[in-house]
């Protein structure tokens, strides 16, 4: 069985205190791996995609305002396999996403298919 390997990388520190020498990069997302069209996406790009907005508690449980894109349409602009698609073998693949700073986290294909969940995962650009 075949698995696949979908990477996002994140050049998004805008989370104030943290920027540090990546600051003076320009912001971009790179989607790469098995999908038809590769992307780079800049922060100005992100806009153009359709906003979103939710409200999620933090581990000292203060509510937070986050706004990003949704990253399954990030995803199907970039031709991963999603929808009726995802079946069968391809099930098995995952996200990885990966930040400039080195953090990562792993997503099974169907934790981010709408046709799989109502949760909304976000690539969020902004908080509060």
């Amino acid at each position: 069985m075949k698995k696949v390997l979908l990477i996002i990388v994140l050049a998004f520190l805008s989370f104030s205190p943290l920027l540090t020498k990546a600051q003076s990069q320009p912001a971009s997302v790179k989607i790469t791996g098995e999908v038809t069209t590769p992307l780079t996406i800049s922060d100005a790009g992100l806009q153009k995609f359709k906003q979103t907005t939710v409200v999620r508690k933090d581990r000292d449980n203060k509510d937070h305002s986050y706004s990003g894109v949704p990253l399954s349409d990030l995803l199907q602009k970039a031709g991963v396999t999603m929808g009726t698609e995802l079946k069968g073998e391809n099930l098995t693949k995952y996200l990885l996403v990966e930040a400039s700073d080195g953090y990562q986290v792993v997503f099974a294909l169907p934790e981010l298919d709408k046709s799989y969940t109502d949760r909304m995962i976000i690539l969020a650009d902004q908080v509060d």
